[in-house]
């Protein structure tokens, strides 16, 4: 298996909330206490913070996503955060496009978290 294959749990947050990374996406399954529109604003409230512009925000109690852009570029590279409920609790997956960035991805996370108190 090459490198960029390979996943690794990695404790994320207070809580411990342990997160993968495998190919370009970020994965962590938070607790149930964290609902799908508290991730999304949390993230829109870190990604904000960080001088990035929300290109796209929209949740729902079932699903939701943030799509946000760094300072002074157009399309690429951007943010795509995603929250869904399933049993357990909530997935948070964090995609740097196009290419994926996991330092990038897993600061986002840990930020998101922290704010949720996680």
């Amino acid at each position: 298996m090459g490198a960029g294959c390979a996943s690794e749990r990695v404790p994320r947050g207070a809580s411990g909330v342990e997160s993968t990374y495998k190919l370009t996406t970020m994965s962590a399954l938070a607790p149930d206490t964290a609902r799908v529109p508290a991730v999304i604003a949390a993230a829109e409230a870190v990604v904000r913070a960080r001088g990035y512009t929300v290109v796209r925000s929209e949740s729902t109690e079932e699903a939701g996503r943030l799509i946000a852009r760094p300072p002074r570029y157009k399309d690429y590279p951007r943010v795509v955060l995603e929250a869904r409920r399933m049993g357990g609790g909530t997935r948070v997956t964090v995609q740097v496009e196009p290419f994926g960035d996991r330092e990038l991805s897993g600061s986002i996370l840990d930020a998101t978290l922290r704010r949720l108190g996680l």
